[in-house]
């Protein structure tokens, strides 16, 4: 396909064009030096070509904002600071381009590329997008708050005393009741707080006021007044409450806490205290190092740093994150080369090793106070323990004596605990503040299983279910006289990107006419670019009405408050990813709900999740009839998601590839499942869809001969398929 206004050759939606693009790409690029904008380019378009991945990183879907749904995705090469700008014509923004120049072309609903020439703006716009994300956590040295000390003194923490002193020193001590106090009506104000205590114990809280650290002297007055005053922390939950002491004393700790008990803050708060310490005493450098498994999840963090920061002497801490999918030149600049130097890093392992590399960087870190490694658990599953390793050894090279580590992890298993002894050996404590009998975070979750006959069936029932608990929320809104009643708000999994992509713009046809606020729907996954991500995650995360549909990128440790609903369509790899799905919602004493969309031939998995877990669903509806409401407004809204039939062929194989990774486990039968499979192809309007061929791979039954076509069979050869609509 050619640009009216230039020879520019793009992506094209025949395949036999964009071949032979992309081998002019590689022919070209392989001349070039590799780490090229022109070569990154290529590389970015090759992986295109080969998952034809449809991307956009837009906010959201709004119909009646616009009718270009998405924008471009940028690329950056980092090492030469080119922006390398590349999207696809999926009714979005099309851009090619390096450098200062870009080639970009704006498609309507259904319409064809009109290619403009760019200039510098589009490259300017990703570094400014990039300096956002990047420089997030500066904060202004003076704020309304003065000093911070609200007019009391300051005083040190004796760390002799931390020493004899346990948590439960902290909760604030009941006086017996006398004739004195008893007239002068003292009885009346103990009972009162005795009762507020259990009260905010029951609700997820430890019963050990915040001001009580000032009190006892734990922490400086000035971090106990931000945490009071500026982040309304009036209580310390149990993870807090529990690991606090043993932080301050400088032990290792091993902390188990379930996802969404204030986890971030029980590390938040002593490693604060121990930079403040060390920039008083007029220490310089890197003081403490948070290694997180993902950037969103690092990122987070040190919003949350930054935030209790923004307060009086505190101000002088200086956070930075430092993860991939951004410039490392300008993180560096800015965490290393400005002064002052850097105090708290937040990293990925990747990035964090990276930038250790460098002896320039080195060695601001050898006045290390401490390390934390958050979701330890997941850091080693996704494999992660090497560098873990390797960033250990490097950061041995230059500091002097044991580091202080700290692993927070929703469970202690035998991996874990093999690293724990591998890291510090045999000095650390175990702290579990997880009672044994308190409730699961999958039992504080009233928990649905929705099963269908097929994929179509599951669309459809998404919508359903979404549309009755949206439904539900606002009428539960306008009854509520005691503000106990919430918004509507999802998190929504898909099993792959596409399907994210897809079924986001379906929600957002369906409700395109509704009252539901700009951004309803907003998408999010790993294959957006690092700015797109982060600015999605703020919008979602300061909406009060709207649903997030993304992968398993946001499955652990990302925090998004006031989440009421989870969905999951599609069972997830195992059991443990189910259980911290739905732990995006319930979460810090709130109640939630999940619903499980999945097709017959999963149906196996509800039986794994009682064995496992002893998970059992408060509602299970075993075989879905869809409503023919909104069966038919569904239909309607699914050719509008797409823009051609290559498309819906790729949505249709992408289904199949993903479902792919578990049928063996299932057992599925291959030629009932492509049968059952075929009213998805209807829905998006294939009358004889083309089987691609690594799905032929995964669903031809070698024991039987390869169909060569026929409806709802195997089919391979030249495209037959058709549009109906």
């Amino acid at each position: 396909m050619f640009s009216k206004s230039s020879n520019l050759l793009i992506l094209s939606a025949n395949p036999t064009i964009r071949r032979g693009y992309l081998d002019a790409v590689r022919a070209i690029s392989a001349t070039i030096a590799p780490n090229s904008c022109f070569h990154t380019a290529s590389q970015n378009l090759e992986a295109y070509g080969k998952n034809s991945t449809r991307q956009s990183s837009g906010t959201g879907y709004d119909r009646k904002r616009s009718k270009n749904y998405g924008s471009s995705n940028n690329y950056n090469n980092h090492g030469n600071n080119y922006g390398n700008n590349y999207g696809n014509n999926n009714r979005g923004s099309n851009s090619y381009g390096g450098g200062y120049n870009s080639f970009q072309g704006s498609t309507g609903r259904k319409g064809n590329a009109r290619g403009t020439w760019g200039g510098k703006n589009k490259t300017r716009d990703s570094e400014r997008d990039q300096e956002k994300v990047i420089g997030r956590n500066r904060l202004s040295n003076r704020g309304g708050e003065g000093d911070g000390l609200r007019g009391l003194d300051d005083y040190e923490v004796d760390i002799l005393k931390l020493r004899g002193l346990e948590w439960t020193d902290l909760l604030p001590k009941v006086e017996e009741k006398t004739s004195e106090n008893a007239e002068s009506g003292s009885e009346s104000e103990t009972s009162t707080e005795s009762e507020k205590s259990s009260s905010e114990s029951a609700a997820g809280f430890s019963g050990v006021p915040t001001l009580e650290l000032a009190n006892q002297k734990v922490v400086s007055r000035v971090l106990v007044n931000s945490l009071h005053y500026n982040r309304k922390y009036t209580s310390l939950t149990p993870v807090q409450a529990q690991t606090l002491i043993p932080i301050l004393r400088n032990e290792s700790v091993v902390v188990r806490a379930k996802t969404g008990t204030g986890k971030t803050a029980a590390f938040a708060i002593p490693t604060l205290q121990k930079v403040l310490e060390a920039k008083r005493a007029g220490e310089e450098g890197v003081k403490a190092v948070i290694i997180s498994p993902t950037r969103e999840l690092a990122q987070q963090i040190a919003d949350e740093i930054t935030a209790i920061s923004t307060y009086g002497e505190l101000r002088k801490i200086k956070t930075q994150c430092f993860v991939g999918g951004l410039s490392k030149d300008r993180q560096l600049k800015l965490g290393f080369l400005n002064k002052p130097v850097v105090d708290i890093v937040v990293a990925t392992p990747g990035r964090l090793y990276d930038i250790l590399e460098d002896d320039n960087v080195l060695k601001h870190f050898k006045g290390l106070r401490f390390k934390v490694l958050d979701e330890a658990d997941r850091l080693l599953d996704i494999g992660f323990r090497n560098e873990l390793e390797a960033i250990r050894d490097r950061l041995a090279e230059v500091v002097e004596g044991e580091v202080p580590t700290l692993l927070f992890s929703a469970t202690i298993d035998q991996t874990v605990r093999s690293f724990a002894r591998d890291e510090f050996g045999q000095r650390a404590k175990i702290v579990d503040t997880v009672p044994k009998n308190e409730p699961t975070a999958a039992e504080l979750v009233e928990q649905h299983s929705i099963v269908c006959s097929n994929w179509a069936q599951m669309y459809t029932a998404g919508v359903e279910y979404i549309e009755k608990e949206l439904v539900a929320a606002k009428n539960a809104l306008e009854e509520s006289n005691n503000g106990a009643a919430r918004p509507f708000k999802a998190v929504l999994f898909m099993p792959s990107v596409v399907l994210v992509e897809n079924f986001a713009k379906v929600l957002s046809e369906y409700f395109a006419d509704g009252d539901h606020g700009r951004n309803f729907v907003h998408t999010l996954h790993g294959q957006m670019t690092q700015a797109s991500r982060q600015r999605i995650s703020d919008s979602y995360r300061k909406s009060r009405q709207s649903i997030l549909v993304t992968t398993d990128v946001v499955a652990r440790g990302m925090d998004f408050p006031q989440v009421t609903h989870v969905f999951q369509i599609g069972v997830p790899s195992d059991v443990a990813s189910y259980i911290h799905r739905i732990g995006r919602t319930a979460r810090i004493g709130n109640s939630g709900k999940s619903f499980l969309i999945l097709s017959k031939y999963e149906k196996d998995y509800l039986n794994r999740l009682q064995s496992a877990a002893k998970i059992t669903m408060a509602n299970e509806v075993n075989t879905y009839k869809p409503d023919a409401e909104v069966a038919s407004k569904v239909a309607q809204a699914v050719p509008e998601s797409i823009v051609d039939e290559e498309e819906a062929n790729d949505i249709y194989n992408n289904v199949l590839i993903s479902v792919g990774s578990i049928k063996r486990s299932y057992r599925m039968d291959s030629r009932a499942y492509i049968r059952d499979h075929q009213q998805f192809a209807d829905l998006f309007g294939l009358d004889t869809p083309i089987l691609a061929g690594s799905a032929q791979k995964i669903w031809t039954d070698r024991r039987e001969p390869r169909h060569k076509g026929g409806r709802g069979s195997f089919r391979g050869g030249s495209r037959q398929s058709r549009m109906k609509w």
